[in-house]
C-alpha cells in the first residue's frame, strides 16, 4: 500500500503522463482512507480546470484582438 508521499507523487505525475494500471490501482486502495491526499488530488484537479479555462479565455481574447487589427 503507497504513504501519502508516494501517493502524492502519483497523483502529481498523473498530470502529465498517463499512470499504469498498477499505479492507477494503488491510488484506488489509498484514496478511499486518506482525506490528505483526496484533498490533494481535488486541489491538483481544480488548479489544472483552471489553467485550462485561463488558456481558453487568452486564446479567445487573442483572436479578438487579431480580428480587430486592419
Amino acid at each position: 500500500m503507497l504513504n501519502c508521499k508516494e501517493a502524492c507523487k502519483l497523483l502529481s505525475q498523473g498530470q502529465d503522463r498517463e499512470l499504469t494500471r498498477g499505479e492507477r490501482w494503488q491510488l484506488r486502495l489509498h484514496l478511499p482512507f486518506c482525506p490528505s491526499c483526496r484533498r490533494y488530488h481535488a486541489q491538483l484537479s481544480f488548479i489544472r480546470k483552471q489553467v485550462g479555462q485561463w488558456q481558453r479565455e487568452s486564446e479567445n481574447n487573442q483572436h479578438e484582438v487579431e480580428n480587430r487589427l486592419p
